[in-house]
């Protein structure tokens, strides 16, 4: 049977940031722009380990690269523990770390909704938010770019060694 989703993220949860070259990788090495958020917006998408798993991670990061120009190939994923974001916020520093399950229309899921593993759609998704507003025109604030370095160095970036296997053939991930 499926679990239920908790709605609030454990400190010692594994959370998945989905890897993709040009953008996040550089000579194998993680980059902060994996942390940092799309032009516009506030969030970065991330997912809950406790709640899928390597195949089921692969799976969605695969489904998110694309040909066209610009093109975004998936690389692997890195991840990091919970509390390096959530010992921020629980100090009112301007990030948080929100569970956002996503439904199979790519909706986000009402708070008050019971959702379980297997649901359709992406029900481990969560959010890296920052609480800035983006101006046309003007660079990410420094805090911004200071906590995507930041995890950045705590996370570990695992590569996916065989891109054209149907399922994850790269090191567990596992994460202390």
């Amino acid at each position: 049977m499926a679990e239920q989703i908790a709605r609030v993220i454990d400190d010692t949860e594994s959370i998945i940031r989905f890897v993709y070259s040009p953008f996040h990788v550089k000579k194998d090495k993680l980059r902060r722009e994996a942390f940092l958020p799309p032009k516009f917006r506030t969030d970065v998408s991330v997912q809950r380990l406790r709640y899928s798993d390597e195949d089921i991670c692969r799976q969605i990061g695969m489904s998110q690269q694309r040909y066209e120009i610009p093109t975004k190939e998936w690389k692997g994923m890195a991840g990091f523990k919970a509390d390096t974001v959530l010992a921020k916020a629980k100090n009112n520093e301007p990030i948080q770390l929100v569970s956002s399950p996503i439904d199979s229309a790519g909706e986000y899921r009402k708070i008050e909704e019971i959702i379980f593993s297997d649901d359709p759609g992406l029900p481990a998704h969560a959010d890296i938010l920052y609480d800035y507003h983006p101006v046309e025109g003007e660079a990410l604030p420094v805090f911004v770019k200071e906590y995507a370095q930041y995890i950045c160095e705590k996370s570990r970036y695992f590569a996916d060694p065989n891109p054209s296997s149907a399922k994850w053939e790269g090191n567990p991930v596992v994460l202390i």
